[in-house]
């Protein structure tokens, strides 16, 4: 169902999309449905809203797991618009499993993948986790008035005017029966659904919400 004018226009999808997607805004006569499976990937798909065509959005490659956003192992956290690149999407792509840790938020344009921003995370001898070639992975993707947040375990990264910061998620206070924080950098972060860590050391997840217009 997509709006036309005062009413609402059901369109004909040529293959059936799986429930429980994030989906991003309309961008001319396509939508752009992301998947996270967790260790079992997902992966991004674009929607002809004028054909009802669905295709995988992907990196051309010969192995699984070595092209960007391969639905075999790239779960999708967020899909928002590129206000920067007019028809493009930027999508954020995350995977904590084990030992392994990626984060990436990409650029999106046709068939062009290219990266915005990851973050290397630090060396520490002997650990499995920061070693070599891990990113530091985010649970979300959210779009603000002048760019956009990723929110990880107690850290987020903020970007605008073509830079992006790393910053420490601020203190949460009780409000109304949540765990919420005082506005900063143009959102509020609020306690959600389980869990970062162990059973020996839950943590619960943080969004981000944006509070400025």
């Amino acid at each position: 169902m997509l709006p036309s004018g005062e009413h609402w226009d059901r369109r004909q999808l040529a293959a059936l999309l799986e429930p429980g997607a994030n989906v991003s805004a309309l961008t001319a006569n396509t939508l752009f449905v992301g998947y996270n499976k967790g260790e079992w990937g997902g992966g991004l798909r674009r929607v002809d809203t004028l054909t009802g065509t669905i295709s995988i959005v992907k990196d051309p490659s010969s192995q699984t797991c070595s092209g960007r956003l391969d639905p075999e192992c790239a779960p999708v956290v967020g899909i928002i618009p590129d206000t920067e690149n007019a028809g493009c999407v930027l999508a954020g792509a995350s995977l904590a499993h084990l030992s392994g840790r990626y984060g990436e938020v990409l650029r999106v344009c046709e068939d062009r993948i290219t990266s915005v921003f990851s973050e290397q995370l630090p060396i520490v001898p002997n650990s499995i986790v920061n070693r070599p070639g891990q990113t530091w992975p985010f649970t979300s993707l959210v779009p603000t008035n002048d760019g956009w947040v990723a929110v990880g375990q107690n850290r987020f990264a903020r970007a605008r005017a073509n830079a992006v910061t790393m910053n420490d998620i601020p203190a949460l206070r009780s409000w109304a029966g949540l765990q919420i924080s005082a506005p900063v950098d143009g959102v509020i972060f609020v306690e959600a659904a389980c869990c970062w860590g162990s059973e020996a050391s839950v943590q619960y997840q943080v969004v981000a919400i944006p509070v400025e217009p």
